[in-house]
């Protein structure tokens, strides 16, 4: 499991890493009671919930920017994306520090169950699923069910991009 501070520690629930050379490594979090991954390539660290403070002109999928080590790095909802129940952020949850093509942003989640690694099988592809309108890598199987895989340059839409790009340029 990767801990708060990025570093380590076993998985407890029994999903540890396979030992297969072509398996997929990925960071597992929850959002909402619902299981998400992001490609550990992607992952730079996992972060405490920490304030964060508003960027006028944003798109409303950016729930503010935070601080982290004298970069601002814009959180992205992924409540509002999801179409989930809107809540504030809790003292227990985590930022999933990640990096994308075009920029690093942190994802607001509830909790992280850690790294598993499923072998390609056990991946769909986002391609492959019929009406797939979320901004998705795809779809993997873990023991409890299913997850869904977030592609982080499809996150925000090339306009919502360009707005953030600007709010952030513009941002003191």
């Amino acid at each position: 499991m990767l801990k708060a501070d990025g570093s380590s520690a076993g998985l407890s629930d029994g999903r540890g890493m396979s030992d297969g050379a072509d398996a997929v490594p990925l960071l597992v979090f929850v959002v909402e009671g619902r299981e998400h991954a992001l490609g550990l390539d992607a992952v730079v660290r996992v972060l405490p919930m920490m304030d964060m403070a508003p960027l006028p002109a944003a798109p409303a999928l950016v729930a503010g920017v935070v601080n982290i080590g004298g970069s601002i790095v814009p959180v992205m909802d992924l409540r509002r994306r999801l179409g989930y129940p809107p809540r504030a952020p809790g003292l227990s949850d985590v930022l999933v520090l990640a990096t994308g093509r075009r920029r690093r942003m942190a994802l607001a989640a509830d909790a992280v169950r850690g790294v598993v690694a499923r072998p390609p099988s056990a991946i769909t592809e986002a391609t492959a699923l019929a009406g797939a309108a979320l901004p998705m890598a795809g779809v993997v199987k873990l023991d409890g069910g299913l997850a869904l895989i977030h592609d982080l340059d499809a996150f925000l839409t090339p306009e919502d991009d360009a707005r953030l790009a600007a709010a952030l340029e513009a941002a003191p």
